[in-house]
């Protein structure tokens, strides 16, 4: 979404004789990066612009200005757009020719062949790959309205490893109706995200099935940790991510209550049967150590990950968040300060044969309670303060164990 409003914003950036920007737009930013570090480099540099879901290719016809000052510096420009629809396919045509770019007629994929592609003419933004589980979905009129279409998929690791040399300039526009799900994870396996300098990366969970869409969410605020671990050095410089509220928010993620109650400090603790292991209590009392370890200069030094590769633009409230300890300390005290009644969360149990149970599924609470599983008064909540030195009182009928 905001990839293809940018037209005419881009044309904005204003290249000074000392090749720098005058543009305060935060989402040009990273196109303005790229074009600063273009201009910065020796006569003969090649740079690459991978728009991976093109649309009607308003954002790539943007570049074509970019392009012809850059070859009027002795570098080399290449723009490459990819896109399966069939209705913007003469248009892209012409618009690759008109500005000597690249068009890839294909639905970017982890591997080559073919696919139906389901799409209305005149309707850009309702379109789908048939049977991926993601895509923009179709309305009821679009969708008696569509044909699918065989077209062509390929290999986008493999499409950038054989033409984007490791370490070149080179920025990624990926938006591609929630496919990134799958996609992702395959460009980061076969080592293709790390030879990018930059990547605009548009989210889409709102389009993926509910039942993968925990999963999915996982992957979007796992995607900087994952790129750093499975990069290294040769990290991505920055990444924007576009969470467009209306494709990413407010549409429920099934399984995201459990997650959270699983991971409350008195979830499963506050009913009796529930043991409160010395392992569990060491566990906090590191948490509290690691929390005074930075709250000095080293440690919030060390905490400094919004400079690190790959750094964040666009949506980046949760990156800024893992990397603000008073923001991650204030959220540790709040999760200890609130407790969760297992009873009412749905969690696990320890039953009479020692086994976890689950107490939102009626036949497995049955099942404990015929074992002999029979629930102890609630212990007093001035039993589960936390008390200096950070050591928690335990209670009655808990054992001694470790997990």
């Amino acid at each position: 979404r905001s990839a293809r409003k940018s037209t005419g914003r881009m044309l904005s950036l204003l290249l000074t004789s000392q090749g720098g920007l005058q543009n305060s737009d935060p989402f040009d930013a990273l196109e303005g990066e790229f074009i600063t570090a273009l201009v910065a480099s020796p006569p003969g540099t090649r740079a690459f612009v991978l728009d991976v879901g093109a649309n009607d290719g308003a954002w790539s016809r943007n570049w074509s200005p970019f392009k012809r000052r850059a070859e009027e510096r002795g570098h080399e420009l290449q723009v490459i757009l990819f896109e399966p629809n069939p209705y913007f396919a003469d248009q892209l045509r012409r618009l690759a020719r008109h500005h000597n770019y690249t068009f890839v007629p294909a639905a970017a994929s982890s591997e080559e062949g073919e696919v139906f592609f389901q799409a209305v003419a005149g309707r850009s933004k309702e379109a789908r790959i048939v049977g991926s589980g993601a895509g923009a979905l179709l309305s009821s009129d679009a969708a008696a309205e569509a044909q699918p279409v065989r077209v062509r998929k390929l290999d986008l690791a493999a499409f950038v490893r054989e033409h984007v040399p490791a370490g070149s300039l080179s920025l990624m526009k990926l938006d591609v109706e929630g496919a990134e799900f799958e996609l992702l994870p395959w460009l980061l396996a076969q080592g293709a995200l790390c030879r990018l300098r930059y990547i605009m990366q548009e989210w889409h969970l709102n389009v993926v099935p509910p039942e993968r869409r925990l999963a999915a969410l996982g992957q979007r605020l796992a995607f900087h940790s994952m790129l750093r671990a499975g990069c290294g050095d040769a990290a991505p410089a920055a990444v924007h991510h576009d969470d467009f509220q209306p494709n990413n928010f407010a549409l429920p993620v099934p399984g995201i209550q459990r997650v959270a109650m699983e991971h409350s400090s008195e979830a499963g603790k506050s009913k009796g049967g529930v043991d409160i292991s010395q392992w569990i209590t060491r566990l906090e009392n590191n948490d509290w150590a690691h929390f005074a370890s930075v709250d000095t200069a080293d440690g919030r030094k060390q905490l400094a990950c919004a400079t690190a590769s790959p750094r964040c633009a666009g949506s980046c409230d949760y990156e800024r968040f893992a990397c603000n300890s008073s923001a991650v300390f204030a959220s540790y005290k709040s999760m200890l300060a609130n407790k969760i009644p297992v009873v009412a969360s749905g969690l696990k149990q320890r039953s009479s044969a020692g086994k976890w149970m689950r107490t939102d599924d009626t036949s497995v609470v049955s099942c404990a309670c015929a074992g002999g599983y029979k629930p102890q008064p609630q212990y007093p909540a001035a039993q589960f303060q936390l008390t200096a030195p950070h050591t928690r009182r335990r209670g009655p009928h808990a054992a001694n164990h470790s997990p």
